[in-house]
C-alpha cells in the first residue's frame, strides 16, 4: 500500500515534461462523435490537492498540508484540510479532516452522501455532515463497488497476495466469487464488465461463478480478530479457474510495467469504452479482438489518477487527474457521450 501511495503522490508532484499551455476555459470540441467540454477555475488554498470529486455541482477536495506529498507516510502522519468549492472557485466551507482517514483512496459517494473511508474492511469511516460543517464518525461501510437490483458487489485487494470480487445475490445472501482485484464494473446489455488496469472480463451470469457462501463477511470478521489476510488466504472458495468469466482483453505487459494502463471506463449506447494512459498520452479505446482499439486521442495534458474510483457505486463517472505539475489538477466527469474536463489551478497563499 505504501508503494502505491508513493507512486500516486509522485504523479501529482512530478515536474511536467509536457508543453505548457494556458488553462482552457469553456472550450467545446467534438471528436469522433464525443463532445469534450473544458473549463477551468483558479483557487488559492494551502497545500496540495490529493483527492476530490464533484457532487451536486460542488467540488469536494482534500488538500494535504503536512508536507508529506511525495513521501511514504502512515495515515496518522497526514494533516488534511477539506474544502467544498463552487463552480466559480469560491470556497463554500473549509472543514477539518480526521487524521485517520489518510490521504488517498477514501472519498466516494454513497446513499447520496459524501463518505470517507481510510482502508478496507472495518476501517474508520466518516460521513460529511454539511449543515454542521464537520465529518461525523459512522459505523464502517463495506467495500462495495457495484450494486443493482440483483447483486451487491464487494471487492478486496491484498497486494501481492491477490484479491477477489464477490457478487452477493440479494435474494439468497449467497456470494459468487471471481479472482479479479477491485475492478470498475459496467453493466451492458445484462452482462457485467469488470475493468481492471490490465484486463477486461465479462460475467454474463454471476451465478455461474464459483459459489462462495459468505466469504467476504468471514474475511471482515477475520480482520476484527486481527487476522484478515490469513482468513482470505485460507478460504476454501477460490475461482482461479475463471469459471463463468470471459476475458476480452489482457495486457501483454507484466504487472510492474505501468507504460500502458486502463484508468477509467464508461458505457455509451451499449458499448464499453476505456480511458488508456500510454506513457504521457491519454486516449479513449474500445476493446475489440483482444486489443484496445483507439477511437479518440484526448490531446490534453492530463494523467488520470486511479485511486478508489470503483468505490463510487452511485457516482462512478468522476475521476481526478493530474497535469503533471504541483497543484495543476482537475476532475473529469463523463455524462453519456460528453466528457467534461474541469481544470483546477491552485496557487497556495504565501506564508
Amino acid at each position: 500500500m505504501a508503494k502505491i501511495m508513493l507512486l500516486l503522490a509522485c504523479l501529482l508532484m512530478i515536474s511536467c515534461e509536457w508543453k505548457d499551455t494556458s488553462m482552457p476555459h469553456s472550450i467545446t470540441r467534438t471528436i469522433n462523435g464525443f463532445t469534450v467540454i473544458s473549463d477551468s477555475m483558479n483557487i488559492s488554498i494551502e497545500g496540495y490537492g490529493v483527492d476530490g470529486l464533484i457532487f451536486k455541482d460542488k467540488y469536494y477536495i482534500q488538500f494535504d498540508v503536512s508536507g508529506t506529498v511525495g513521501e511514504v507516510a502512515f495515515d496518522f502522519e497526514y494533516e488534511n484540510k477539506f474544502y467544498i468549492i463552487d463552480k466559480t472557485g469560491s470556497i463554500i466551507n473549509a472543514i477539518t479532516s480526521p487524521k485517520n482517514i489518510g490521504n488517498y483512496d477514501n472519498l466516494h459517494v454513497r446513499h447520496d452522501s459524501v463518505i470517507a473511508k481510510a482502508n478496507y474492511g472495518d476501517a474508520a469511516a466518516y460521513y460529511l455532515n454539511e449543515p454542521k460543517q464537520k465529518w461525523a464518525a459512522i459505523k464502517s461501510v463495506d467495500d462495495a463497488i457495484f450494486e443493482d437490483e440483483d447483486y451487491h458487489v464487494t471487492s478486496l485487494d491484498f497486494g501481492e497476495w491477490g484479491g477477489s470480487t464477490w457478487f452477493r445475490d440479494k435474494k439468497t445472501g449467497l456470494e459468487y466469487v471471481a479472482e479479479i482485484i477491485t475492478p470498475e464494473i459496467r453493466e451492458i446489455n445484462g452482462a457485467y464488465y469488470l475493468i481492471s488496469q490490465r484486463s477486461i472480463d465479462v460475467i454474463a451470469e454471476p451465478k455461474k461463478l464459483l459459489k462462495a457462501g459468505r466469504d467476504y463477511r468471514n474475511i471482515i470478521v477475520g480482520q476484527e480478530q486481527g487476522d484478515m489476510l490469513h482468513v482470505f488466504m485460507a478460504r476454501p472458495h477460490k475461482n482461479y479457474e475463471g469459471i463463468g468469466i470471459k476475458n476480452i482483453y489482457k495486457s501483454e505487459t507484466n504487472e510492474w510495467d505501468d507504460s500502458i494502463l486502463i484508468l477509467a471506463s464508461f458505457a455509451h449506447n451499449g458499448v464499453l469504452y476505456v480511458f488508456v494512459q500510454e506513457d504521457k498520452r491519454t486516449y479513449i479505446a474500445q476493446p475489440a479482438d483482444g486489443k484496445l482499439k483507439e477511437v479518440v486521442d484526448m490531446k490534453d495534458e492530463l494523467h488520470l489518477v486511479n485511486r478508489r474510483n470503483y468505490r463510487n457505486i452511485s457516482h462512478r463517472n468522476n475521476y481526478l487527474f493530474s497535469q503533471g505539475k504541483p497543484n495543476c489538477f482537475g476532475i473529469m466527469e463523463i455524462k453519456n457521450d460528453t466528457i467534461y474536463l474541469h481544470y483546477i489551478n491552485n496557487t497556495p497563499p504565501k506564508k
